[in-house]
């Protein structure tokens, strides 16, 4: 065997175990340096997970309000009551099964829910903050809460659909909650918008 297809060979495998590992390029000439770097990697993500479960006791959030009215309602009678709305919206079905709560319970659900206290940045803006609420108020067990995408407002929201067949806006950023016909604002156009629900 030729000695030089043997030392690329080698540092081939060198490499090969040093990307495998995660460690830096530089590692693959002293392999031992390589198992250095990882366990010095390990050791600061445990590090890090130490901390955020230190913060996350820190911050703890109460748990949710216990749910006292829940209806369930299905697809055609969401269809039936956006069609019935006065904005004209084209809807975005996302279940054949709905869960909704009363104007209380939804409210008691806003007073708890965080998401208004995220910080809006680049990365997470209005049509963020508005997918987020509506996977809290998914997970929390109602799923009467839609996306609106209000392209001609450019800005994103939500929309609510209570079992009284009332419909209300909320803005996820500060919690502000309003019948659509009671705000003339031009961030709320509302009409031609798409809702995903």
């Amino acid at each position: 065997m030729n000695g030089r297809k043997g030392d690329r060979s080698m540092e081939g495998l060198k490499g090969f175990i040093c990307s495998f590992l995660g460690c830096s390029e530089n590692c693959n000439r002293e392999l031992a340096k390589c198992y250095t770097e990882k366990d010095t990697l390990a050791g600061d993500l445990n590090d890090a997970n130490i901390r955020v479960e230190y913060l996350e006791s820190l911050l703890s959030h109460p748990p949710p309000p216990e749910l006292e009215y829940v209806v369930e309602k299905d697809t055609e009678w969401v269809q039936t009551v956006l069609a019935d709305f006065k904005a004209n919206v084209i809807r975005l079905p996302l279940g054949p099964e709905f869960r909704l709560t009363n104007k209380e319970g939804f409210i008691k659900f806003v007073a708890w829910d965080w998401v208004d206290q995220f910080e809006y940045r680049k990365s997470f803006m209005c049509g963020n903050f508005a997918i987020s609420f509506k996977a809290h108020a998914d997970q929390y067990g109602i799923n009467q809460v839609g996306v609106v995408l209000d392209y001609q407002a450019g800005h994103a929201y939500n929309l609510a659909v209570f079992p009284n067949r009332d419909i209300m806006l909320l803005e996820p950023q500060n919690d502000q909650i309003w019948y659509w016909e009671d705000k003339d604002l031009p961030f709320y156009v509302l009409e031609g918008a798409v809702v995903i629900i």
